[in-house]
């Protein structure tokens, strides 16, 4: 799980370059630049719940993964038809990887979990 750990680390590093973006570039305070913020807040939120989930083996911990990493690509492929922007492409396509690997990690209980039969 080596690759799973490296895109979280990698989705870590975006988010920080989200937050990071206006400090370089300011914007107004106000709406837009609340929003862009809460993006890079939720990468970081995202990459924590899979790194601890690269290492952990609470089957809760892994549903919630799934069903996180499900919603953020889901999220990142409405964006990239709103947004035609190479790193919002590329976010999208770290997503769809990470959730992948997520869904692979528990193997044929992925399924279960994904549709909710947890034991």
């Amino acid at each position: 799980m080596k690759t799973y750990k490296l895109l979280s680390l990698v989705i870590l590093i975006f988010g920080l370059l989200h937050l990071l973006y206006p400090v370089f570039y300011p914007r107004p305070f106000g709406e837009e630049l609340m929003w862009f913020l809460s993006g890079g807040i939720s990468m970081l939120l995202s990459s924590s719940i899979n790194y601890a989930n690269a290492k952990s083996k609470l089957q809760v911990l892994e549903g919630l993964t799934l069903y996180c990493n499900m919603i953020t690509t889901i999220f990142f492929i409405v964006l990239s038809i709103a947004i035609k922007e190479i790193q919002v492409v590329t976010l999208l396509i770290i997503f769809l990887i990470t959730t992948f690997l997520s869904f692979r990690k528990k193997g044929y209980r992925g399924i279960e979990i994904a549709v909710g039969k947890l034991n």
